[in-house]
């Protein structure tokens, strides 16, 4: 790919990124971008934002997300569902980007109807900085190639 393709495409991504950001997903803190898909998210970078992050959502748009941001990287981390209402895909990547885990999450109350009574953790198997919470039927990518910020 060449240098003026890269530039197109790069011009594109900010332009749908501001084109989502002005229509669809007002409170969109960032877009992430694939390299060929991009997401709005909410960025959870407290730990009041990352104990919160999506319980009690009812819904969760395809094209939406919340970005978990550590201060530093962990050795390891792991997620699970309690208090959430929705099923979820939850990635774990390192600081450079690339993806260490992705796990298809359940809520607890339907895991606990369907298998046992306890609720699981789903873990990174590596070192971990950002977290993506997202729709299942999103479509993104294994990596993460940038984070615009919008505000």
């Amino acid at each position: 790919m060449n240098i003026l393709q890269k530039s197109f495409r790069f011009t594109a991504f900010l332009l749908s990124a501001l084109f989502i950001h002005l229509t669809e997903c007002k409170k969109s803190d960032l877009i992430v971008f694939d390299g060929k898909n991009y997401l709005a998210a909410e960025i959870a970078n407290s730990a009041e934002k990352r104990a919160q992050g999506l319980m009690f959502r009812v819904y969760l748009p395809s094209f939406s997300a919340m970005l978990f941001q550590f201060e530093e990287e962990q050795a390891q981390s792991a997620f699970w569902m309690k208090n959430t209402l929705i099923d979820l895909n939850i990635s774990f990547y390192s600081k450079d980007g690339k993806l260490t885990a992705r796990h298809l999450a359940i809520p607890c109350a339907k895991v606990a109807d369907l298998y046992f009574d306890e609720c699981p953790l789903y873990p990174s198997y590596g070192k971990v900085l950002f977290v993506l919470e997202t729709n299942p039927r999103a479509k993104f990518g294994k990596n993460i190639k940038s984070i615009v910020f919008l505000k």
